[in-house]
């Protein structure tokens, strides 16, 4: 699926896009200048408590498989690298600007999945022998529903529109068009181009229900970024619903065979994963 620049002005006219706030904008800005160094990014982080906070948090999870604990925003910028933090920080970020921007919205459930798809993804990650890009492997998984809280605050019916969904054991999208003519992808793509995420990442967040997708792209990082996307979706939906995601029925045998994981592998990486989270 693509986006026309007419269809996309449309829609970012009718839905509320979170801001970008200026912090992200600055954390990018000392990223991408060759002549900022380390202090600089670490002083503009942690004039920000909560942000530091969540940082030390998220690194520190059993997902990210760190050998030690790490105390201070400095050694997280130079064990993991300034795109993994930049990354950790735009899915914090975008969290906050969305709990300001609703303010009284209740999203608990949604971010709480947001982030077990994200660890998942980084646990895959870490412990399948293939290595996605660092730019990809968490925060497509944080990111990849971000259109949803677009349609909460638009539509008062939409809760009914996602419990329906999951007692039909289907994703969102189709319900989706047929009452809002718009799905959560298509806001989602425009909120992840609007926070200038990479296109790699925008156009899986633009595809990530459509099953065939694979088929369709020749670009190896979206393959493999849908591909694990569909996998870390798989083990969270097992662990915490105790079924099936709603999309794996149609793209198992694709996914499995990109990432060349086998039935006994496969069970062994859900087990691990399991024996991780518990």
């Amino acid at each position: 699926m693509t986006l026309t620049e007419n269809v996309a002005h449309d829609e970012t006219r009718t839905f509320n896009i979170p801001k970008k706030p200026r912090t992200l904008v600055d954390i990018r800005n000392i990223i991408s200048d060759r002549e900022s160094n380390i202090t600089n990014l670490v002083d503009v982080i942690s004039n920000d408590v909560y942000l530091s906070f969540e940082i030390l948090k998220t690194i520190n999870s059993p997902s990210f498989g760190l050998d030690k604990k790490i105390k201070n925003i400095r050694h997280a910028v130079c064990l993991v690298g300034t795109q993994a933090i930049n990354d950790i920080v735009t899915t914090i970020l975008f969290k906050r600007s969305v709990s300001e921007f609703n303010n009284g919205l209740c999203l608990e459930r949604f971010w709480l999945e947001a982030k077990d798809v994200a660890h998942a993804m980084a646990f895959i990650n870490k412990n399948h022998s293939y290595q996605l890009s660092d730019e990809y492997s968490y925060i497509i998984g944080f990111f990849h529903d971000c259109g949803i809280p677009a349609f909460y605050s638009k539509f008062d019916d939409y809760k009914e529109t996602l419990i329906l969904c999951n007692e039909q054991g289907c994703n969102s999208v189709t319900l989706e068009v047929n009452n809002y003519k718009t799905s959560h992808a298509v806001v989602g793509y425009l909120i992840a181009t609007y926070w200038h995420l990479p296109d790699e990442l925008c156009n899986i967040i633009l595809n990530h229900h459509d099953i065939k997708f694979l088929n369709n792209t020749c670009n190896i990082n979206e393959q493999l970024g849908f591909a694990t996307l569909k996998l870390a979706e798989q083990l969270v939906h097992r662990n915490r619903r105790h079924c099936e995601s709603p999309d794996w029925k149609h793209v198992e045998n694709d996914v499995l065979n990109l990432l060349k994981i086998d039935e006994s592998k496969y069970i062994e990486l859900e087990k691990h994963y399991f024996d991780l989270i518990l």
